[in-house]
Parts: C-alpha cells; structure tokens; sequence
C-alpha cells in the first residue's frame, strides 16, 4: 500500500514545504511591520520627552524674585539674613518667669505669664507665638527650647494650631542652607536650582520640583504636546546638572497604541500558526482519506475475488451433479447419486441467498430501498428462520424462542427476513459443535421498544473485534477451516436496523457463544 500512496505522499510533501515557506516570510513580514510601527512610536515618545525636558529646563532657568533666592558671593552667603537664637544656654529668662519676675524685654516672658494667670485679659496663643517668633534673637537656645514647649502644651490644651510655632521650629531648623559651589546650573536635592549670576556670584533658588513638573505639564498641553491624562516624571540624582536632566513623559495613549500593536501582531501570528495547523490537519485528513480510498478498493479487490469464488464453486458443484444425473438419465438412481437433487437445490439455494445479500446490500446502501413497515408476529419470523436454516445448514438446527405469544415488531419483511437469515446463517457457518443451538428472547420495554437477544454457540468474536465485523466486506481469520462468506453479513444487519431506526450491538461474545442484542423501537417514532 505504501508503494501505492508513494506519489501522494511525495505531493502532499512538496505542497506542505511550498506553503511553510510562504507562512514563514509572511510571519516575517508582520514582525517587520510590527517592527516598525514600534520604532514610530519610539520615536515619537522621544520627541515629546525632548520638549517637556526643554520646558522644565527653560522653567528652572527664568528670573527670580529677591526673596526667593540666596546669593553666596566671595565664600559668604548674604541672602537672605535669618534670626537666630544665642548661641548660649543660659536660663536667665527661665528664671525669671518661673518667679513671676517681670523682664524688661523680651516682653513675650511678661505676656506668657499674664496669659496663665489671667487668660482673659491676656493675648492669645496664637499672637504668642507669633510675638515668640519676633523676639527670637533675644533667647538663648535653651530658653526657646523651653517657651516654644510651654506655648506647645498650652496649644494642646486648648486645642490651638501651632502652625507659626511649627514654622519657626522648621526654619531655625534649615537655617542658611550651605549650597555647594557649582560651574555650570545644577539642582540640588531637587529642592534647590544652583545658578551663575550675572556678576559670577553663584545664585540659588529654592523650588518645588514636582510642582515645576506640573507647570510644564500645563504648558505642553496648551500647545497640544500633551494630553489631559499625561504625567511628567524625571528621575534626579542629588546634584544633578541640568545639562543631563532627563524628563520623560507617561502617555496613556502610546501605552494603548504599543498594546494594540502587540495585540495585532499576536493575532496575525495565530493566523499563520492556525493556517499551519489545519494545512497539516488537511495533509493528515488527505492522507488518512486516501488510504481509506485504498483499503476500500483493496476490500473491493478482495470481495471481488471473494464472490467470484464463492460463485464458482457451487455453480462447478451444480454442473457437475447435473452432469452426473444426465449421464444417469433414463436409469434407476443407486443410493450414491439419489440426493444430488437436494443437493443441488441446497447449493443453488446459498448462491440465491449470496446474490440476495450482495444485491439488498447495494439498495440499502444507496438509500433505494424504501422500508414497507407492518406489524410482524416475532414467533411467525422466527418460524420462517427456524425452516430456512434447516434446509440451508448441514449440521442439526435447534431454535428456541422466549416471548409472548403475541409479541409483535414493527419491521419490514424482506428486510426483517434477512435480518435474521445472515444472523442464523452466521451462527451455523462459524460453528465447531455437532449441532446449533440457538436461542432468542424477545420482551417489550416500558416505552413499547422490543428488544431481542440472539444468542448462538459458536466460535465467539474476539473483544476487539466487535466493532469492526460491522464493518463493510470484514471478515475474521478463521481459526479452522475456511468458512465460505462475502463480509456483508452483518454490514447488512446493521444497516437493516438502521432503516428501522433501531440498535443492533454484540452484547457477549466468549468461547461458548455470542449474543447479538436489537431493539426495535414502538410504532409511535
């Protein structure tokens, strides 16, 4: 067989190399396609990173107001002057309150005290702090220490803000930042821009960094830059020069856009893998059909072969009996040539059964035999089976029936006969005992389906091969002798159920017999 299917197997080969090659350049094509749409968002994405960064720059680098900035000029920092405390820790002031003493000045001593002893004649926590933060050069650090503690604990108190408490504390505690000396703009711990004045003295302005992001945002979406939902980011090192200051820009679109690329993308490789994979399935499904197309011709070849013996020797049997009573002719027949005619009869009988199976088999299978349904009595078929196998087998025939005497089918005759003949027939040829016994229960379902179980003693049907003698021209290997047969046997069997909409399956099979069970359904389907 395989020599046979050598050229489509060569065909489909060449046709499978001829379409990979045209799915492998066409995957090329997508990826290159792909590709390139990704290098134009790429390059887009760059171009709106270059305009945000040169607008933050351009913000850092705008003029300021006096009180914005420090100016460090010959190694000293003179802008802008902050009040501090002494640098001493005396307690003089301390003292003095803890006494009830007045003082002459920092008149916030002479203040707290009137404000805990009468609050309500006194100013209020909030006016005592910020009398505090005015008069702060005239403490030492340990007295601040000590009042900015007490106004704290009156504050919480009474459930006071301490915002201008807080602010003096976060002050006193930055001071006159000391900004690194730089040559060229930097920003410093992203809270300083360090530039060079007009006169070289080194200027900085203390900034808000990610609030400069955000004017930048503001700027590049009035001109169309950017959207609504875009953000600015910007990674910064602590001094960082604003040469190298890098602003990128997170766009939800391009996001989207990049997704539905790589969406795409996906998409046309499943195509290609999908147009793939049923190429192959076709190759498959061509080759499986093709050799299905061979089996069936070489199942014909065979069958041909199988009729044209099983033809030939009862007609050479007939002829030759015939030839036998014509020499015979006008003479008394001795016992050796008295039972040629039932012989021939016998014989002719099986080639009449042969070509009635070949020929019922060919309607059914075409759809040209039209069902005549009638009621039939299961005991009258049974009968007609019962005389045919006698006559048919060489071996003594015993046919027991079980059902109601009443028990009927739904069945076309010619059909219901040779339903029954190829099963009994069947039984009698693969038989190894000295006589059939066969026997055939028949009882009616709840739902008025007939259900029949035929059970022979013969040969059984291996396991494995309960499927396939339903299939078309299959025949067992004998195990014995030659059993004469075309292989439509029960092909025919099961197509005959078929037309009655009906079931017909091996329910066991063993060394000691088969049992074949159909079901015929109520006349109501």
């Amino acid at each position: 067989m395989f020599r046979r299917l050598l050229p489509v197997f060569v065909a489909l080969g060449f046709g499978l190399l001829a379409l990979g090659w045209g799915l492998v350049t066409l995957q090329r094509m997508f990826a290159e396609e792909t590709e390139q749409a990704r290098d134009s968002l790429r390059e887009r994405q760059a171009e709106i990173n270059r305009k945000a960064t040169e607008q933050v720059r351009e913000l850092l680098r705008k003029p300021y107001a006096a009180p914005d900035y420090i100016v460090v000029a010959n190694g000293l920092q003179t802008k802008p002057s902050l009040a501090r405390p002494k640098p001493t820790m005396t307690r003089a002031l301390i003292e003095a309150y803890e006494q009830r003493r007045p003082v002459a000045s920092p008149t916030f001593v002479n203040r707290l005290v009137v404000f805990e002893n009468e609050p309500e004649l006194a100013d209020s926590l909030g006016r005592l702090q910020e009398l505090l933060a005015h008069e702060v050069a005239q403490f030492s650090q340990a007295e601040l220490e000590f009042f900015s503690q007490r106004l704290a604990e009156h504050a919480k108190e009474r459930g006071v803000p301490t915002s201008t408490l807080d602010e003096l504390r976060a002050g006193l505690e930055l001071g006159n930042p000391i900004l690194p000396k730089v040559k060229t703009p930097m920003i410093f711990a992203q809270s300083w821009y360090l530039g060079i004045g007009f006169s070289g003295e080194q200027i900085g302005r203390e900034i808000d960094f990610e609030k400069v992001l955000h004017e930048a945002a503001g700027v590049l979406r009035a001109t169309g830059v950017v959207g609504v939902d875009d953000r600015l980011a910007a990674q910064v090192a602590r001094l960082q020069p604003l040469s190298t200051l890098m602003v990128t820009v997170d766009m939800p679109e391009l996001h989207r856009a990049a997704a539905e690329i790589s969406r795409r993308y996906s998409l046309k490789n499943s195509m290609i893998v999908v147009c793939g994979l049923l190429a192959i399935a076709l190759t498959v499904f061509g080759l499986l059909a093709q050799s299905r197309k061979q089996r069936f011709l070489d199942l014909k070849s065979d069958f041909v072969a199988t009729v044209s013996h099983e033809l030939r020797t009862p007609l050479a049997s007939i002829r030759l009996l015939a030839e036998t009573l014509e020499r015979s002719n006008n003479q008394t027949f001795d016992e050796t040539i008295k039972h040629f005619p039932s012989r021939i009869v016998k014989v002719a009988d099986g080639l009449h059964f042969l070509v009635e199976n070949i020929l019922s088999f060919n309607q059914v299978t075409k759809g040209r035999w039209v069902a005549e349904l009638k009621p039939l009595r299961l005991d009258e078929v049974i009968n007609d089976l019962r005389a045919d196998l006698t006559e048919a087998s060489s071996k003594p025939v015993h046919l027991a029936l079980t059902a109601p005497d009443d028990l009927q089918i739904t069945a076309d005759p010619a059909l219901a006969r040779l339903l029954f003949a190829n099963l009994g027939r069947n039984a009698c040829a693969y038989n190894e005992r000295a006589s059939v016994e066969l026997t055939v229960k028949a009882a009616k379902t709840p739902g008025g389906d007939v259900v029949i179980r035929f059970t022979d003693n013969g040969i059984g049907i291996p396991g494995d091969e309960w499927e396939n003698v339903f299939h078309d021209f299959y025949r067992l290997k004998p195990t014995g002798a030659e059993v004469h047969g075309s292989g439509l046997g029960l092909a025919l069997c099961k197509r005959i159920m078929a037309i009655h909409r009906g079931t017909l399956v091996i329910e066991a099979s063993g060394p000691k017999g088969t049992t074949f069970a159909m079901a015929f359904p109520s006349p109501a389907f």
